[in-house]
This record gives structure tokens, sequence and C-alpha cells, in this order.
């Protein structure tokens, strides 16, 4: 009966807390698929935000509905970026059964704190939140959150602004997106940031993109903006938070 349940939760892009079973310092649940959302052009709603954020010290990242904009949440605090509106604003209020499309969330009471010890590029500074993670007695074949604060370099993100009724067969190679979602793009040489990341080496193309391990959003506080990250660097003395007991 539970391989039953599982396997239909993976059908329908919905997975529950496996926190107590696994014994991870942290309650994680994912909603919707990059595949059928690629492949099927899937859009439409798979959960109400609200409901998703529902407690105390939820993290996540993802998508709204009808590719409409960005999600991040910080510690129960939504962050999010509706495309019709440009790159230079968000919104904290979640609209009265705004739903998302794609969505990854966790609950982390307790975070510790690692410093980054020089400057890392994007793949660099990847390696090196596994060799914490696994240092930290994080199993590492399971998805897991983490954060960066501090600054970051050479960032480029975007935010989603809808689709291009009737387009189906363009593929953006950077991330095996179609060509259906429309994007608006962000470049910031330097900029102080935080960046909220799920790692999933076993689960890709559900709520990473397909052959990615990773899933990474933005929040630059100062300027109210926030998106999906593309590209990125780090500087020395910045903040790696891996979720603790």
């Amino acid at each position: 009966m539970k391989i039953l349940l599982v396997l239909f939760a993976l059908f329908c892009g919905v997975v529950p807390s496996q926190a107590e079973e696994s014994g991870l310092p942290f309650d994680l649940k994912y909603y919707g698929s990059f595949k059928k959302m690629m492949h099927m052009k899937k859009v439409d709603g798979v959960v109400d935000l609200k409901t998703a954020f529902d407690g105390s010290h939820i993290y996540g990242v993802g998508a709204i509905k009808n590719a409409e904009g960005e999600i991040a949440v910080y510690d129960s605090k939504a962050w999010l970026s509706y495309g019709k509106y440009g790159m230079d604003k968000v919104t904290h209020e979640i609209p009265e059964g705004e739903q998302a499309m794609l969505l990854v969330t966790a609950e982390v009471k307790k975070w510790q704190e690692l410093v980054v010890p020089k400057d890392m590029s994007e793949p660099e500074l990847y390696e090196f939140i596994l060799e914490q993670a696994k240092q930290s007695g994080i199993n590492t074949e399971t998805p897991f959150p983490f954060l960066i604060e501090g600054q970051l370099k050479d960032l480029t993100w975007h935010v989603i602004n809808g689709t291009n009724s009737g387009s189906g067969g363009g593929h953006n190679q950077a991330h095996g997106e179609h060509s259906f979602i429309k994007k608006l793009m962000g470049l910031k040489e330097r900029s102080p940031a935080t960046l909220i990341g799920f790692y999933s080496a076993n689960i890709q193309g559900v709520f990473t993109h397909p052959g990615e391990s990773w899933h990474t959003h933005v929040i630059i506080k100062d300027e109210k903006k926030a998106g999906h990250v593309e590209k990125f660097g780090v500087l020395k003395n910045s903040t790696l938070k891996l979720p603790v007991r």
C-alpha cells in the first residue's frame, strides 16, 4: 500500500512530507514537474500558495501558475515577482487563490552557518555546498535546501512573463526550457543578495531542470527584486547555511 501511495504521488507531481521517516532536519515537499511543463506545456496551478506556505520557517522556490512569474519564500515570507510588472517589483501579499505551477518547499527551523573561504564560481560553490553537506551529516542522495547570504558577482536571473500562444518548437539549451515561456532578464555585476536553493541528484526534471541537480532563486532585498538564477558567482566571506537539528 505504501508503494502504491508513493507512485500515485509521483504521478500527480505532489510528494508529501518524508521528514519523520527519513530523519532529515527539514520537511521537504514538491509539487508539479519541469518535464510536464516543458513537454506537455502544463502551466496550470498545482498547489495553493497559502496552503503550501502554511507553517513556520518555510523556504522555497517555484513558478506562479500560467507562467505569470517567480516564487521565492524566505522564512515563511513570500517574494512574488510577476512578469507583467517587470523586473523591479515584488509583492509579499499572496493574492487569494493564487497557485504555483511548480514549487519545492522545506520547513527548516535551524540553520548552521559556514563561511565561504574564497571567491567562487557557480560550479565551485555547488561543489563546496556538497562537501559541507556531507561533512555535516546530510544525506546528499536525497534532496536538501541551502541558503547563501552575502555578495554575489556576475549574477544573471530571470522572471517569467507568460506564454507565447502557438509557439512550441523553440528550445533554450541553457535550461532545457521550450520557448513558449517568455522571460525578462536581469544582470548584476555585484550585489548583496540571498540565494535560496535546492539540490537533488536523484530526482531531476521534477523541481530541477532535466539533467540538472540545482534549482536556485535570488532575493535582492535592498532593491526589492527576486527571480530564478541562471548564472552567478559568490565572493569570499559570504555565508552558506545548511539545515541542522
